[in-house]
């Protein structure tokens, strides 16, 4: 297992990688690559060269960050790459913390388990534009208060605290 960044070269993996893990469409999972991917930092994991996990961390206003549309490859699932990947980068980080909004309920106790601990209900601001309309060029701002509205559909946020005292409101750039 080598835990390394992704390379230019790597994209068409890692668009293969994110239509299996969550059904997107093509012309988003592109969007995404042309419009976000150079400002992110993604993270993969290969086994004898070919990338099996993958996690894009999406650099916030505050400087730290959230992470996004993890996913390993179905056939290398439960082999304890995906935790390795991100350990390796929120040790190799300096953030004060990291979060991510899990894509199922049965996700947050496997996060728990690495230290994403703190629930945030999360709200994306009434002003937010969404990043895959072709006009925009920018990340949507959003956030997540503790104490905020909630957007019915969309899940609490977890929150890994690394050197910091946990956030009462995280303010950052999320992709919807």
């Amino acid at each position: 297992m080598i835990i390394d960044k992704a390379r230019k070269d790597d994209v068409e993996r890692l668009e293969s990688l994110w239509r299996e893990a969550f059904d997107d469409d093509k012309e988003m999972i592109e969007l995404f690559m042309s419009k976000v991917w150079n400002d992110v930092q993604t993270y993969v994991v290969r086994e004898s060269g070919i990338i099996v996990s993958v996690l894009y961390a999406l650099p916030t206003t505050d400087n730290n960050y959230y992470l996004y549309a993890l996913a390993t490859d179905v056939h290398y699932r439960n082999r304890g790459y995906m935790s390795a990947l991100i350990r390796y980068f929120v040790d190799n980080t300096d953030a004060g913390y990291f979060f991510l909004i899990p894509g199922e309920e049965e996700l947050v106790s496997y996060y728990a388990e690495l230290g994403f601990d703190k629930h945030i209900p999360a709200k994306i601001s009434r002003d937010a534009e969404n990043i895959f309309d072709e006009s925009v060029t920018e990340y949507v701002i959003a956030e997540l208060r503790a104490d905020g509205d909630i957007i019915p559909d969309l899940p609490d946020a977890l929150v890994c605290v690394k050197n910091s005292a946990a956030p009462y409101s995280v303010c950052g750039l999320i992709p919807y």
